[in-house]
Parts: C-alpha cells; sequence; structure tokens
C-alpha cells in the first residue's frame, strides 16, 4: 500500500488485490453499491451483480475515500463511487477516467 499515495488508488488497490473486482467492475461500482453498515459492496456485471462482503481493511479504505470523495467533490452529481476530476462532470464517459485510460 506503500506506493498507493491517495485514499482512491489505495481503494483500488484493496479492491483488486483483495477482493478480484476487475478495473472495469471498479468503474461501474455506484455511490448506492456501497453499504457500510452492513460492510457490502455490489459489483455490477454484464448480466448480474456480485456482492462483495467487506473485510476492516477496505472497509476503512472505503470510508476513507467517501470522506474524501465527500471533501474534495461535495456538490456531484456522477453516481459513481469512483471519480477523478477528468471525469466528474461528464456527461457521456462518468466513470473513473484512470480505470479507462484517461481522457
Amino acid at each position: 500500500m506503500g506506493q498507493a499515495r491517495t485514499p482512491l488508488h489505495r481503494l483500488l488497490l484493496g479492491l483488486v488485490a483483495i477482493h478480484a473486482v476487475t478495473p472495469t467492475q471498479a468503474a461501474r461500482i455506484r455511490l448506492d453499491d456501497a453499504d457500510l453498515a452492513r460492510g457490502q459492496l455490489i459489483i455490477r456485471q454484464r448480466y448480474h451483480r456480485r456482492t462483495v462482503y467487506l473485510d476492516p481493511l477496505t472497509s476503512e479504505l472505503l470510508t476513507d475515500w467517501l470522506r474524501e470523495r465527500q471533501r474534495t467533490w461535495l456538490t456531484s452529481a456522477n453516481p459513481h463511487l469512483l471519480v477523478t476530476s477528468q471525469k466528474l462532470c461528464h456527461i457521456l464517459f462518468p466513470q473513473v477516467a484512470a480505470l479507462r485510460g484517461g481522457c
């Protein structure tokens, strides 16, 4: 986790390394897919959904990212959990820019 310097990067690393979430799946996660109270995250796949049960580390990483997201983009209407400044307000491509190779 030493190379992952931001809450977003740490969360992505945790989702990929611990829960085998692919970058494409991570880009599709919506805010309402995260349920911290239950410790669950819904991963949307093409024809079904997978429930990821969060371990304490990933739950903490998700909480840290949600705080950062709220602090940084308080007024954003983007429904995706993972957003960057490149994709924050883009109507056609709202997923995470880093996961899609940038703009």
